[in-house]
């Protein structure tokens, strides 16, 4: 443990924990919605091959205008940060993920047992979610010269930011009412940055001549010497697993548990930062993120330098983090049509800053080629999300679906908290 008082002449040193705190709150490309752990059931001893790509991000108070802003290293305007202060609350909610992967399988008949189906996929997957202030989000993006002689309390926040690539094999048991299925996997971690504080507050002196920061945290990050999706920087292992129950040929019941495993981050520079700190400093403005690395740090304008010119030094270990836990039980029930099929269900992250997410959705058959659906949900990372997906059948076993659980943010940035697409490519040989 590290404790120490830095004195103006640290100025740059000092403002870099601030603006490793705002990093954090830029979006990753980075499940935040239901997910689909295992295909659905087939017919026949048919072999499939599913190509998805997805992407979503949500908070409960940051604007779609305001994240893309920041994804493009545009100039934030007083406007559009003062639309997302009046959103936020005391604490805050941020989060997402991007995946992309492709996986092959057999419905039935696998090593000739009936009732026994197989897959493998592989994957690349990055998550991402952060707990933040509305005192820290204030502090960052519009300065402190509004604070003056009070306290803003930056704590609680924590962060957590993870890419890593997956191969996955799975089993699925099949009778007349119930469905069984378990997966295992092999994780090879590409990045890993986790932060959480125990103390965070921020005072500016009535007259500006000081500003003191006082903070403690750990962070833990793994090694950052190469970073492309050829790097193992970290070895791991999970299970996934669901039961499904068929009270009827036209519903069923459905519960998922995924992700339960962990990535244990190795290599020269993986290690820990315990942080327990006093910084002090003149007064500062932020008008764009993206500037400070001329404006402040001059020749420091990698991620690196700017941390490694705020931390104390790094304990080089080896370390181990855990991914997001995900629960999902859902109710499935086909009309009497047989064209119209409606769902609901409840999700659940553990440890990703996540809140309980329900949904209810309804598709519809419109004819031999065409479905359409709708969703409604509430939770997760963001409030209320709308959600619309679109089916097309091809013909020759293929079939293509493009939908988004929340599309609210593509049609009205300045208004809605959150965005996401995702595309699927699907072939029964």
């Amino acid at each position: 443990m590290i404790r120490g008082i830095h004195s103006l002449s640290g100025r740059r040193r000092t403002c870099s924990i601030l603006v490793l705190l705002a990093a954090t709150l830029l979006p990753a490309r980075s499940s935040a919605q239901a997910p689909a752990l295992f295909p659905e059931q087939g017919e026949g001893r048919s072999l499939f091959v599913n190509g998805r790509v997805d992407y979503q991000l949500a908070s409960t108070g940051i604007t779609s205008g305001f994240t893309r802003k920041l994804m493009r290293g545009e100039f934030l305007d007083s406007l559009t940060k003062q639309k997302v202060l009046d959103r936020l609350k005391d604490n805050n909610r941020f989060g997402g993920h991007f995946q992309g992967g492709l996986q092959l399988g057999i419905n039935d008949s696998l090593f000739g047992k009936p009732g026994l189906a197989g897959f493998i996929d592989m994957r690349t997957r990055t998550i991402f979610n952060a707990g933040f202030t509305k005192g820290l989000f204030q502090t960052v993006f519009f300065g402190n010269r509004d604070e003056a002689g009070q306290h803003v309390d930056f704590h609680p926040f924590n962060m957590q930011y993870l890419t890593f690539q997956q191969v996955r094999l799975g089993i699925i048991h099949s009778s007349d009412k119930f469905r069984w299925g378990i997966a295992l996997s092999l994780l090879k971690g590409q990045r890993n940055m986790q932060i959480e504080t125990t103390r965070g507050d921020f005072y500016t002196y009535p007259d500006g001549s000081q500003i003191d920061l006082d903070i403690a945290a750990t962070m833990q990050e793994s090694d950052t010497g190469y970073v492309d999706m050829m790097t193992v920087a970290g070895v791991g292992g999970s299970a996934d697993l669901f039961l499904e129950l068929r009270p009827s040929e036209k519903s069923l019941w459905r519960l998922e548990i995924g992700d339960l495993g962990a990535i244990r981050w190795v290599g020269g520079q993986a290690g820990t930062y315990d942080i327990d700190t006093t910084y002090q400093w003149e007064g500062w403005e932020i008008d764009d993120i993206f500037s400070l690395k001329d404006s402040i740090f001059g020749d420091a304008s990698n991620t690196d330098s700017i941390i490694n010119s705020a931390l104390p030094n790094k304990t080089k270990e080896a370390y181990i983090s855990r991914l997001p836990a995900s629960f999902h039980l859902m109710y499935r029930h086909s009309l009497a049509d047989s064209n119209t099929v409606i769902q609901a269900g409840a999700h659940y992250l553990l440890q990703a800053n996540y809140a309980p997410y329900v949904y209810a959705r309804a598709t519809y058959k419109i004819d031999e080629y065409f479905t359409a659906g709708g969703e409604l949900a509430y939770g997760g990372y963001a409030g209320l999300q709308v959600g619309l997906e679109f089916a097309l059948e091809m013909g020759a076993g293929w079939k293509a679906v493009l939908g988004s659980h929340n599309f609210t943010g593509h049609l009205f940035p300045d208004g809605a908290n959150g965005q996401g697409i995702y595309f699927a490519l699907n072939k029964v040989f």
